[in-house]
């Protein structure tokens, strides 16, 4: 999956679930519900503590550090729904209680960003028609593109992540501030409020090379399990095999949320859920030759698995 110099503080308070604009800012904040307080004193703070749980986030490229850290985040934390205070969590706290709300995640993807020295990062804040509580999330300039980190994988550029409030939630989202955040001589500046109006936006899918994804798969297929590439299998039992198989495997929404800016790491993903399959890893053991192909059916993606011994 933008600007200016002054410094901005603007005043944060959580409701329940997320955000609601009401506290006024105090001079220091050792305990805030001010998020953009929260970003430029938390993450400083716990600066050590993020740094050593980005160091053991593999990443070799951007593209990888951003997947792995919300990767990493699925697998340790949670929503807490019932999170009865609007102060949000220190990254450290956060760590160690393993639930926090929006602010509580924006404030500590922000830090393990920072602390893998991708800088600059972007506060987003989201306005929803018809809904008082507003929602916190980080974002990333790839490119030229932003893309949106909110929680759990995938990263979503912009239209993808609108269209998933819209379509799959029933929520409109009509406006959200940014706001930059970045590293500066060991201090975390927030600055340059900015608004974009997303009331009438339209839904453009993210570029989609088939081709390219398809063929990322088969080699990483092919590197997992050492089964012989077929392209043949696609059609027919090819000669000197004697029984073919097929599996069919669908991941609903696709196309709402994948961008080829994260080729490679769909790839391994799809890989991995197939490979997750004990009933296929079962028959992968038994046949010597595969082939994979793709295509789209409405927003769905289907993969099938041909094998063949």
């Amino acid at each position: 999956m933008k600007k200016v110099s002054v410094i901005i503080f603007i005043v944060i308070m959580l409701g329940i679930g997320c955000l609601n604009l009401n506290e006024s800012i105090k001079e220091t904040c050792p305990r805030t519900s001010n998020i953009t307080q929260a970003m430029s004193c938390y993450i400083p703070e716990d600066f050590e503590i993020l740094k050593g749980v980005a160091e053991e986030i593999p990443g070799g490229t951007i593209e990888w550090k951003i997947w792995n850290i919300l990767e990493w985040e699925e697998d340790h934390l949670s929503y807490d729904n019932n999170k009865g205070s609007d102060i949000i969590l220190k990254p450290s706290e956060f760590i160690k209680v393993g639930e926090g709300v929006c602010t509580d995640y924006a404030v500590l993807t922000a830090g393990l960003l920072l602390a893998s020295n991708i800088s600059p990062v972007y506060l987003m804040i989201f306005h929803f028609m018809e809904d008082p509580t507003l929602h916190a999330a980080v974002a990333v300039n790839i490119s030229g593109k932003l893309f949106i980190l909110d929680q759990r994988l995938p990263p979503k550029n912009l239209d993808s992540y609108l269209i998933q409030f819209s379509k799959l939630e029933g929520k409109i989202i009509l406006f959200a501030e940014m706001y930059k955040v970045e590293m500066k001589k060991g201090r975390v500046v927030v600055s340059g409020r900015k608004y974009l109006d997303l009331s009438n936006f339209g839904f453009y899918p993210g570029n989609i090379s088939l081709d390219m994804l398809e063929n990322l798969l088969l080699s990483e297929f092919q590197r997992r399990t050492n089964l012989f590439p077929r392209i043949d299998l696609k059609t027919v039992l090819p000669q000197g095999l004697k029984e073919r198989k097929v599996w069919m495997i669908k991941f609903e929404n696709f196309k709402l949320f994948y961008d080829d800016t994260f080729v490679e790491q769909y790839s391994n993903f799809i890989a991995d859920e197939i490979l997750k399959n004990e009933k296929i890893k079962s028959d992968i053991s038994r046949y010597s030759a595969f082939w994979i192909s793709i295509k789209l059916e409405g927003d769905d993606l289907i993969v099938r698995l041909f094998l063949g011994r």
